[in-house]
């Protein structure tokens, strides 16, 4: 089976993905990574280099071209943010909206505010505020199609605990 962690940047996707893979003994692949590792550039260099619009179709194709081999995908953020994409992830497997609260992703988010190209231009938290609640608002509709909703706002470890039992129990 194929487990898909979806969620706003910062949710934890990598780290609860890691966990859950391990615990229900499947390969691990962050969409990210392999998008950079395909390109031969970081996501950064290619939102400056190729802008916005071409990452997202960089990563649809990814998302279109991955086979059925079962696993644990961490996906960016924005992936499943089209009819077309979360379509495809409900067709594919199991997606797992991992859910956070505004004030726990801007903390999360101001702490990683170098690494991440959509938000490294935020002059202050209020710029980073707003973009969370303004993009959260526009994603929610597809982020709440998931099958399957976990609130990873307190403690990551136990929450990702809790998801690998409760996974381990239905796969």
């Amino acid at each position: 089976m194929q487990f898909f962690l979806i969620g706003f940047m910062g949710s934890g996707k990598t780290n609860a993905g890691k966990t859950l893979a391990e615990g229900l003994n499947l390969p691990f692949v962050d969409s990210d990574e392999a998008i950079e590792a395909n390109e031969k550039m970081s996501i950064s260099e290619i939102f400056a280099k190729k802008g916005e619009a071409y990452f997202r179709k960089v990563e649809s194709d990814w998302l279109k071209n991955l086979d059925d081999s079962p696993g644990v995908y961490a996906l960016g953020g924005g992936t499943p943010c089209s009819e077309q994409n979360i379509n495809l992830i409900l067709e594919k497997g199991l997606p797992i909206y991992l859910w956070v609260n505004e004030k726990d992703l801007a903390s999360r988010l101001t702490q990683q505010k170098n690494q991440r190209p959509l938000i490294q231009n935020f002059k202050n938290e209020l710029e980073l505020a707003n973009y969370i609640s303004n993009t959260l608002r526009s994603r929610s509709p597809y982020y709440l199609k998931s099958k399957v909703i976990i609130n990873n706002s307190n403690d990551k470890n136990v929450v990702q605990e809790r998801l690998v039992d409760f996974l381990s129990s239905v796969s």
